[in-house]
């Protein structure tokens, strides 16, 4: 199964030049812990809950002030959207995520996949695997 078939579109983003607190507002009305951050159409990082908790407020920084560039992801996991569920989990299992970013051949962003959407979609084993192996300890 290619990811173009369970990607989620449209995706959720967040700007580089956005509030800590402009993020965390975005995720509480959309109920995520996680957004990718484009600029010009490439992701160019990611911020998650913990990102604005643990480097951001109890950094003591100013959630209405700090911008998200300041403490986000700037590692980022992606899969083309032409990749297959397989290729995902793998990816997913060496580098210890359950999200990824989904591109296109311009490494442009068309989606995300999360180990929910593959448990969701595949219906077997792989999901339990890939779970054991991302919550295993480096």
């Amino acid at each position: 199964m290619q990811l173009k078939e369970i990607v989620t579109n449209p995706v959720e983003t967040v700007g580089p030049e956005s509030s800590l607190l402009d993020a965390a507002k975005t995720m509480l009305a959309r109920d995520l812990c996680w957004l990718p951050v484009p600029e010009e159409g490439k992701v160019i990082g990611v911020i998650t809950d913990r990102d604005i908790t643990i480097r951001g407020v109890a950094a003591g920084l100013d959630a209405k002030k700090t911008k998200v560039q300041d403490v986000m992801t700037g590692q980022v996991f992606s899969c083309s959207s032409d990749g297959t569920v397989e290729d995902a989990c793998t990816l997913m299992e060496e580098e210890q995520v359950r999200r990824l970013v989904v591109v296109d051949d311009n490494d442009e962003l068309v989606g995300i996949v999360s180990l929910a959407d593959i448990a969701l979609q595949t219906r077997g084993g792989q999901s339990a695997e890939v779970l054991k192996k991302v919550t295993e300890p480096s």
